[in-house]
């Protein structure tokens, strides 16, 4: 996170801010207890930055309809 805004800062955007940030995977599987650990610390993270962290898993994607337990 902090590479993240330090990289942002440094870019000089002067016509953008930072909204949120969004996790590209569109599925966790069940099975993958690191996936699932990795989703919910980096919400955390984008939650302490007091930012939205997105996450919009396909129909069938793993944990789609657990999908609060992530974010």
């Amino acid at each position: 996170m902090k590479q993240l805004k330090d990289r942002w800062r440094a870019a000089g955007y002067s016509h953008l801010e930072l909204a949120g940030l969004y996790w590209l995977s569109e599925g966790v599987p069940n099975y993958d207890t690191y996936d699932v650990k990795l989703v919910q610390t980096m919400s955390k993270l984008v939650h302490r930055e007091r930012l939205p962290f997105f996450w919009i898993p396909y129909f069938y994607g793993g944990n789609n309809a657990n999908w609060d337990v992530y974010i």
